[in-house]
């Protein structure tokens, strides 16, 4: 007597047969389902939706890929890369989000043609935070150039991955847009990147900023130092975690900080 199929495996089969149903509304329900089930399986099927007539379908099947496709990088990669030239905005941003996820290092020219020709600025983001995920020094001359982006976010988001691929040479790139750069958040980001390329003596401005911030910008001022504390690039910072938690006047920001010593949030 063969085993019954368990209730999970049937309910997998059923999302799977939902993406293959043509019904536009069956198959986003699917293709959220399998994501969060994590039923990687499912891959064959979901990049055939890739070339799905309805935006929504595409979206979220680039979406799903994005988490699912890691095991299958290599071919799930080209065919998110070719959805950073989709007519939506929504499908061309989370192509540019699931290559970052997927660390598919051969979108680097794709994802760097996105970050300075994309006409939406939060695709450029995308973008740009893709690249700092994908590990490749290479991209740091496209990333140096939209630090001049009319967006700030643009340029938030390009200083950051500058900040994770390079190493004190770039400094110098960094420090170049400080010298003009005058929004507040931005040059917050600035300083964490400068301080993650290997000059920790700029902590004690950021660290200054963060506790002075007022109204919009203490949560990004905030998000900013715990967000190089946690990914900091550079074993001075780690080693300065402590310091930083008990040294703040700011009760929210040094409880926060004291949260990420006692878990051991600095990761190097």
């Amino acid at each position: 007597m063969t085993d019954k199929p368990d209730r999970d495996t049937l309910d997998i089969d059923a999302l799977i047969e939902q993406c293959r149903s043509g019904d536009t509304m069956a198959q986003i329900h699917a293709l959220i389902a399998l994501q969060d089930a994590d039923a990687r399986r499912a891959v064959d099927v979901i990049l055939l939706l890739l070339d799905a007539e309805d935006e929504g379908v595409r979206d979220n099947a680039v979406e799903a890929l994005g988490y699912l496709g890691e095991d299958r990088a290599e071919q799930v990669g080209p065919a998110i890369e070719a959805r950073l030239a989709d007519p939506s905005i929504l499908v061309r941003n989370d192509a540019a989000e699931a290559l970052g996820l997927l660390r598919y290092a051969h979108a680097r020219s794709a994802l760097e043609r996105s970050l300075g020709h994309d006409e939406e600025w939060v695709v450029r983001c995308s973008a740009a935070e893709a690249l700092g995920y994908l590990g490749d020094v290479r991209a740091i001359d496209a990333l140096a150039a939209a630090l001049t982006d009319e967006y700030e976010p643009v340029r938030s988001y390009a200083a950051r991955a500058i900040g994770l691929l390079g190493d004190e040479s770039h400094a110098s790139i960094i420090r170049g847009r400080l010298a003009v750069e005058t929004e507040p958040g931005l040059r917050g980001v600035l300083l964490a990147a400068v301080a993650r390329l290997g000059d920790d003596t700029v902590l004690g401005e950021l660290m200054t900023m963060a506790e002075d911030a007022t109204g919009e910008l203490i949560a990004d001022l905030h998000g900013t130092v715990v967000d190089l504390i946690k990914h900091p690039h550079h074993s001075t910072i780690a080693t300065r975690v402590a310091e930083l938690a008990q040294t703040a006047r700011n009760p929210h920001l040094k409880e926060r900080l004291a949260e990420l010593v006692k878990a051991g949030g600095a990761s190097e």
